[in-house]
């Protein structure tokens, strides 16, 4: 099981790549292609049991391999953004600035805004997106990016995972009556 997730992972951060040099934007691709391979991984490790065992068992079969590619998928995305394509965090900070310049001119300037929206500590536009610059590149950064994604891809593979045993169990019910 380890090999497919190396290889499903290896393929992944392949794709990657060449879509980067294809200057194509491969973001919802590979998130689709990260959930096509942690359902085969799972799929695989559970069908792949010789025997029916307990639910925790089960549970222990599918995480694992499971857990091997959500490890390498998230050590490739913190190296292909970090290394690979540096420049897309700074334009995805970029246009979300530019966004919010633009939100903070159609509601009538920032005072306005400031209104409108939660409590705002700065005292003018500028300092505001300043500190909005600040924290956008903390939650777009390689490290952030790659933390999110072992949160919802672990989220991901135990419901996966769970949702597996059940067709499992149930089918292996079918088919012995």
């Amino acid at each position: 099981m380890m090999r497919l997730s190396l290889i499903l992972a290896g393929l992944w951060f392949f794709f990657k790549l060449i879509m980067l040099q294809l200057n194509y934007d491969s973001e919802r691709v590979g998130v689709m292609l990260n959930l096509l391979f942690l359902v085969v991984i799972i799929y695989i490790a559970i069908r792949s049991l010789k025997k029916d065992l307990g639910f925790f068992d089960m549970l222990k079969a599918g995480m694992r391999p499971a857990a091997i590619y959500i490890l390498l998928i998230c050590v490739a995305i913190f190296i292909f953004y970090k290394w690979c394509d540096p420049g897309y965090m700074p334009g995805v900070i970029e246009t979300n600035l530019q966004q919010l310049e633009e939100t903070i001119v159609s509601e009538g300037g920032f005072e306005a805004f400031a209104k409108k929206n939660a409590p705002i500590e700065a005292n003018s536009q500028e300092e505001y997106i300043e500190s909005q610059r600040e924290n956008f590149g903390l939650l777009f950064s390689p490290f952030a990016r790659a933390s999110q994604s072992l949160l919802a891809l672990t989220m991901l593979a135990l419901i996966y995972t769970l949702m597996m045993i059940g067709v499992y169990k149930i089918g292996r019910k079918f088919i012995k009556e």
